[in-house]
């Protein structure tokens, strides 16, 4: 079987994309720097600088954008929020106060957060964080809460240097960025689905 020309230079095209970005192991720092994280209004989200700080302090992810780059909708039906259908992915979890004191010898840091994680990345690849306004309900799992508020922050994108130094830093956009979607319920979400699809199925019978 021959095979053409042009399905050859595709295939050499895309080894060569394949070589020229290796994934490597990335140390990155994300945090909210001199920032703080806020409600829906102007208080600062609940922190903890305790051993079990993920019992006390708000829920926090770090993820992969995938390979579009871009950051996809919640998906609250889903244990870490991420939709079957989407390439992004969940590379690390935080609580709002992790590793800013020692545990228990400080007052809890309210609407602050510092993490450094070892992940697998590439030139290119886009990471965000997506923070809440309420702790994870079960941390083992690393469990998106059912309800409150999130947002989707800080978009940051591997460079070679990062590649070469193995280590990256970035932290939540703004002085202040504040949780400002409500998180849906998994029901609400199925009704709506349901009655978009009885609305189609109305329509095709109305136009036969």
């Amino acid at each position: 079987m021959k095979i053409p020309m042009r399905v050859v230079l595709i295939g050499l095209i895309a080894l060569l994309l394949g070589a020229a970005t290796p994934s490597t192991a990335i140390d990155i720092t994300w945090g909210t720097s001199s920032g703080r994280l806020r409600d829906g209004g102007s208080t600062n989200l609940p922190g903890s600088s305790y051993l079990n700080g993920y019992d006390y302090g708000t829920f926090a992810q770090l993820i992969y954008a995938g390979l579009n780059g871009v950051p996809e909708p919640l998906d609250p039906a889903q244990n870490d929020g991420i939709a079957p259908t989407s390439d992004d992915e969940v590379k690390a979890n935080a609580w709002m106060g992790k590793g800013i004191f020692p545990p228990s010898t400080q007052p809890p840091a309210l609407g602050r957060f510092s993490t450094l994680d070892s992940v697998t990345a590439a030139s290119n690849d886009v990471f965000y964080i997506r923070f809440f306004d309420s702790i994870t309900p079960d941390w083992a799992n690393k469990t998106i809460p059912a309800s409150g508020l999130y947002n989707d922050v800080s978009g940051f994108v591997v460079s070679s240097s990062m590649e070469q130094t193995g280590s990256g830093v970035f932290a939540v956009g703004g002085l202040y960025d504040t949780v400002v979607e409500v998180i849906p319920e998994p029901g609400s979400l199925a009704l709506l689905g349901a009655g978009l699809l009885l609305l189609g199925a109305r329509r095709k019978k109305r136009w036969r």
